[in-house]
């Protein structure tokens, strides 16, 4: 007889059962444990009792057989302090909060107060009920929720100023480690942190053990549950290395607060702890890397995009973040409907929703929305998980494909999508047969990410690394023949050739392979051009009754464009069988994957062999979109880049740069760039050794300086040594660009003549003097020494050397001579026009109209008025509109120093002549800026301008070059380090002189008062800080950068300068006069208010503020404080006041700086400057209030002549200095 429900039991648990094995449960807590450590739950440990504490074994009142069960408490102790380095290890309780409630009640009384941390900021809810109902008062642990940890000098001020008996951090969500080591623990204070999240992650030293942060004195105990990162069964673990402590409640836990101590768990916790010590590495390194992937979640319901958008309630924002090597995107909500208050609520609303891009009104999903960050998703900053990432998940978990695109390729280039595609793979969900498929199949799902990564190397080590594990030999036929596969595919696309064999030869010794694999040897004997040995291959593998549909498919493919190139068969017959009219494909293919790569060779036959470059990038672009695949990209690269060439190509193979398509080149080097930005080195490499040319000249042809000089040394490396054609080629490119410095070793390359070098040679002599004279006032070019001399031996030297240089090469050469002469006749009033005008015989020989325009026009200048000669250039434009004839007179305007106008050229070129910008806008962006920085115009625009575009410069290194010239334009330097080793990969690249680097890396270390770094970029041999004699001879001759490092270093004395408009003590007592007469100022009571002072005990102040300070004794005021920002641009400030004259006090003040913890030398972002700059003129003490604005703190202002914009504006956050005691205490 069967219980009444107990087929209710039976039916209810195979239904869990199969929820398990088709769930994916990503919560930590459900984390799963080892079959191994397992076993002493089903034995009968589970029903013995043992009475005591761990330490020493309870002799009296104690079970029959007990003794020996004390070994179990002993081994656990040893295995933990192998681990974790404690003392003591107690297993005894049941979970985390049962493991905190014992402690509480063992080491509090009711009455006792404590710092806890807060739900808000990640911590556990119990915590805080359990403590009211101990009777136990608590305090929230202020938190820094743009650092995501504690706010440690609250803390620290708590801890001094009030009787804190303990602090509890309780974390269930933890974005960083808190950085326990900063809490000053009090003597007789209690430390407990609960670990639970990351336990397992300490164990193995994937995270710093917080128990080497104290002493064996101090009162700190690490615990936590031992069932989430620690994948053991449900204990709560404590540890500590204060055996006085542990004393204090070893004895309570066991009898007064829990009687069975659970000894089946602990033996299997053990068993976790042991499996942990050898496999734990690599176990948490896996938990690290799906946690970045996985614990973002997936999107709901199916919804149709157009759907989605109309009827989902959308928030805006802005991306704050966006690192290539980051899962998730860090952006801000700018929507004002949102509660401010509320927007943990609000925003839970959006969890899962996509993210999208809606550059020029194109709906491009970008990630999914995912969480918020802070209290009140903190000024708005929240989470979303990248698509990449989404797709990697998709694909590889639960076979589907999910569409991609790049951004900017309209619908024309786009063969259409079939009716009735599929986004699924028809790939067979691979059959577990045991433990060790399971373990495989993960490692080939890791291959295949980083495959997907364009991460090869990582791929093939991972992939050899599970072969030679001795888990191999034991997984099934089916599993570990995928696994060599993946591999196989890995030394193919890495043209690892011989690699590739030895596997093969492997996998048919152990009878995964009869003679090769099909799909894999179709591929590479095309890719090796054994077109023959494809279509003898494929016919065979077609004659066989059983094939699988998709590898049919694929050969017949491959048989049909092979034949195209044995046969020279026209497109009709080969790509025809399986594209109509419109590029769609005619056959059924019900795989995605399969879809994709026939895409891929018929766009590839399109444009390799056929020369129909439109069709072959709408076939390559749908192949991408299908699959995402960076072989597609490579080849869709090189399609476009052909197209781009197609009409421009001479009879020569030369390319006539005038004649190119330049918005297909700019969609060749978006591809490349996708493809620079992720692949690692070894795919680089095969990759130039396939395309190299093509990938070189589409930045040759972009002028991307940036590009030309790092891809030359891989290109070099892998161009075939017979081809002294191409290499020649290459080598003119690479040094055309290094010309442009001023100067060129010409040792270095072996396949130019000697007209070549005698080119280069002349060209990087005039260039180096158009160096000299270029961005310098009239005055300043009249003052060089001999500058008349030099610059006429460099014009005849041309002249002599014109006829040695190859005709065709002579245009370059002439065009800047052209230049220099002009130079001589705005200098020196050299009649130069007639030798011009000679010059004019060769330039209309080209029958080049445009360049025949333009040097007319400009020979027109140079022997003319310039109002007539801006006519001239306006009306050959109006003429014949064009891009080109529009820079004309652009430099004209440069020129002759007609800058307004140049700035209003630009000004239409964004408004009105918006079709010049969309061919190339990456171009324009960065023409705009250096036109900005090299004739010092309106920064700020060069800022908007920044800010406004930077995601669309699909570069990011040199997005991240721009980045620092603006930072070194205004004074922000707040990574230094980054700065510095930024810099320095230019000089490796030949992008930046030594010398440079040396000054501009001095200047970011001296703004940041950090003297040890900055004397490691100081040398006298280095000029850009000035001419130094030997001993005994006179002051050297300093440049600024040079005299205010040794003056403040005291190696120099001050320049005195009397006629320096100096800050003193008599100015100082002007403008304490002056702030009494103010009638604007705000209460400071009411500014700390709206600051919310009280929590954040922080301001930023400018230089005359702590000048004034200073000058009555008062800076020990300053240490009150928890944070004081300083700006660069203030330090820069002081640096300058101490290089002009004498000033004990500045000098006071920068020592305080240099010394001082709390003080932060930081530089406002470039939108909070521009919040200022869009409506004042900027200078020093802007930039505290914009420091202010950023921190949301006061900012204190002693400069006595501020504007009336910056009143007007910003008087909510300026406290005048006498103002600071009535501010500290409200």
């Amino acid at each position: 007889m069967k219980p009444e429900y107990f087929e209710d039991l039976i039916s209810l648990c195979a239904d869990i059962s199969n929820q398990e094995n088709k769930l994916l449960p990503l919560c930590a807590a459900e984390n799963v444990a080892s079959p191994f450590s397992k076993i002493p739950l089903d034995t009968f440990l589970q029903e013995k009792y043992i009475m005591g504490g761990v330490m020493e074994y309870q002799n009296h009142s104690n079970f029959v057989g007990s003794k020996k069960l004390f070994k179990i408490y002993e081994l656990l102790s040893r295995q933990c302090n192998k681990l974790y380095g404690c003392k003591y290890a107690d297993a005894r309780t049941l979970s985390g909060v049962n493991a905190v409630m014992t402690l509480l009640m063992s080491l509090f009384s009711a009455g006792d107060t404590i710092l806890i941390s807060s739900e808000e900021c990640g911590g556990h809810g119990s915590m805080p009920k359990i403590c009211q109902r101990l009777g136990i008062k608590t305090i929230e642990m202020p938190y820094n929720y743009d650092l995501y940890d504690f706010d440690y000098c609250q803390i620290n001020e708590i801890l001094n100023s009030q009787k804190i008996e303990g602090i509890l951090i309780c974390l269930s969500d933890i974005i960083i480690m808190p950085q326990l080591n900063r809490i000053n623990l009090p003597e007789d204070c209690v430390l407990i942190f609960d670990a639970t999240q990351i336990l397992g992650l300490i164990a193995t030293k994937s995270i710093e053990n917080p128990l080497k942060w104290f002493n064996n004195d101090q009162k700190f105990i690490l615990m936590g549950a031992t069932h989430k990162t620690l994948p053991g069964p449900t204990c709560g673990l404590i540890m500590t290395n204060n055996l006085k402590l542990a004393q204090q409640f070893d004895t309570l836990i066991n009898p007064d607060y829990l009687r069975n101590s659970q000894l089946h768990h602990i033996f299997s916790l053990i068993l976790t702890l042991m499996e942990l010590e050898i496999y734990g590495e690599k176990y948490c390194n896996a938990v690290i890397n799906n946690a970045n992937i996985l614990a973002q979640g997936f999107p709901g319901e199916e919804t149709e995009v157009e759907e989605l958008l109309d009827y989902v309630e959308g928030t805006y924002g802005k991306v704050l973040h966006n690192a290539a090597d980051k899962e998730n995107i860090l952006w801000q909500i700018e929507d004002l409907h949102l509660d401010p208050g509320n927007r943990v609520y609000e925003l839970n609303g959006f969890s899962g929703s996509p993210v999208w891009n809606m550059e020029d009104n194109e709906k491009s999903i970008v990630g999914l929305f995912t969480n918020g960050v802070g209290r009140t998703i903190y000024r708005g900053k929240v989470h979303a998980v990248k698509i990449e990432a989404i797709k990697s998940i998709m694909k590889i978990f639960f076979q589907i494909r999910m569409e991609t695109r790049i951004l900017g390729i309209p619908e024309k280039d786009v063969a259409p999508e079939r009716e009735n595609s599929t986004c699924f793979s028809e790939e067979e969900e691979t059959e577990i047969s045991n433990v060790y498929d399971e373990w495989l199949v993960g490692q080939t799902e890791k291959v295949r990410a980083y495959i997907d990564d364009v991460k090869f190397q990582s791929a093939i080590d991972t992939a050899k690394s599970a072969i030679n594990d001795g888990r191999f030999v034991k997984c099934s036929k089916i599993v570990a023949s995928k696994h060599m596969k993946h591999l196989l595919y890995c030394y193919e696309g890495c043209l690892l050739y011989e690699e590739y064999g030895e596997l093969e030869k492997e996998m048919q010794r152990r009878s995964f392979l009869e003679g090769h694999d099909p799909l894999r040897w179709i591929t590479l004997n095309f890719g090796k051009r054994n077109f023959k040995e494809t279509i003898a291959f494929t016919e065979e593998l077609l004659k066989k009754e059983e094939i699988e549909e998709n590898v049919k498919i694929i050969a017949e493919v491959y048989a049909s464009i092979s034949r195209a190139y044995v046969e020279n068969v026209p497109a009709e017959e080969t790509i025809g069988k399986f594209l109509d009219e419109k590029e769609c494909l005619i056959i059924r293919i019900n795989d995605m994957g399969t879809e994709a790569l026939v895409y891929q060779m018929l766009g590839y036959a399109y444009g390799e062999h056929y020369k129909q470059y439109v069709k072959a990038v709408r076939c390559l672009n749908r192949a991408y979109r299908l699959e995402q695949d960076h072989a597609v990209l490579e080849t869709l690269g090189c399609a476009y880049y052909f197209l781009a060439i197609k009409d421009a190509l001479r009879e020569d193979d030369t390319v006539d740069i005038e004649k190119m398509d330049r918005v297909s080149l700019y969609k060749a080097r978006e591809c490349f760039l996708i493809l620079l930005d992720k692949a690692d080195e070894l795919y680089l490499a095969a990759m130039m050794k396939r395309e190299g040319g093509v990938i070189y000249n589409t930045f040759y042809f972009e002028q991307d300086n940036y590009r030309i000089l790092t891809l030359y040394p891989i290109l070099m490396k892998n161009l075939p040594d017979d081809d002294a054609k191409m290499r020649r080629d290459f080598e003119m490119k690479y040094a055309r660009t290094v010309c442009q410095s001023g100067s060129i070793n010409l040792t270095q390359f072996r396949a130019l003549t000697a007209k070549d070098k005698t080119l280069l040679f002349v060209l990087a002599e005039e260039i180096n003097m158009l160096h000299i004279l270029d961005f310098k006032s009239h005055a300043r070019l009249k003052s060089i020494p001999n500058l008349d001399k030099r610059l006429y031996a460099v014009i005849e030297n041309t002249e002599r050397k014109l006829s040695e240089i190859d005709e065709k090469e002579q245009i370059s050469v002439i065009s800047m001579l052209l230049n220099l002469y002009r130079w001589g006749k705005y200098l020196f009033g050299w009649n130069v026009i007639s030798r011009m005008k000679e010059h004019m015989k060769y330039i209309k020989s080209t029958k080049n109209q445009k360049m025949i325009t333009t040097f007319d026009n400009f020979i027109y200048e140079c022997s003319h008025e310039s109002e007539e000669a801006e006519k001239r250039y306006i009306r050959s434009w109006e003429e014949n509109p064009s891009f080109e004839l529009w820079q004309e007179i652009l430099q004209f305007y440069k020129r002759n120093n007609m800058l307004d106008k140049a700035d209003e050229m630009f000004e239409k070129l964004f408004t009105e002549h918006k079709e010049y910008v969309e061919s190339e806008p990456e171009y324009i962006y960065r023409v705009y800026i250096l036109y900005i920085l090299d004739y010092q115009r309106d920064l700020k625009k060069a800022l908007q301008f920044y800010t406004m575009h930077k995601d669309e410069m699909k570069d990011g290194d040199i997005r991240e070059f721009w980045e620092s010239e603006l930072m070194m334009c205004t004074n922000s330097f707040n990574n230094p380090k980054q700065f510095e080793e930024e810099r320095k990969l230019l000089v490796e690249q030949g992008l930046m002189p030594e010398e440079e680097f040396h000054r501009i890396s001095l200047v970011a270390y001296m703004c940041n008062l950090d003297s040890d770094n900055a004397w490691k970029h100081f040398s006298k041999k280095n000029p850009l800080f000035g001419k130094f004699g030997g001993e005994g001879e006179d002051i050297p001759a300093l440049t600024n950068e040079g005299a205010q490092f040794l003056i403040w270093q005291r190696k120099y004395p001050p320049h005195m300068e009397m006629k320096w408009r100096a800050i003193n003590i008599q100015r100082a007592n002007e403008a304490r006069k002056l702030f009494e007469r103010e009638e604007w100022h705000i209460s400071p009571e009411s500014i700390a208010k709206k600051l919310k002072y009280e929590i954040q005990r922080s301001i930023a102040i400018d230089v005359w503020g702590l000048y004034l300070l200073a000058v009555v004794e008062k800076l020990e005021i300053l240490e009150k404080f928890d944070c004081l920002y300083v700006t660069h641009f203030s330090v820069c400030r002081m640096l300058d006041e101490i290089t002009h004259f004498k000033n004990e006090n500045i000098e006071v003040i920068l020592a305080y700086l240099e010394s001082a913890d709390h003080v932060k030398l930081q530089s406002p972002k470039f939108e909070t400057q521009l919040q200022i700059r869009e409506n004042a003129e900027y200078y020093e003490p802007c930039s505290t209030i914009a420091m202010a604005i950023e921190a949301e703190v006061p900012a204190v202002i002693g400069e006595p002549m501020l504007g009336r914009d910056i009143i007007d504006g910003f008087k909510n956050y300026i406290v005048r200095p006498g103002g600071i005691e009535r501010m500290m205490e409200s």
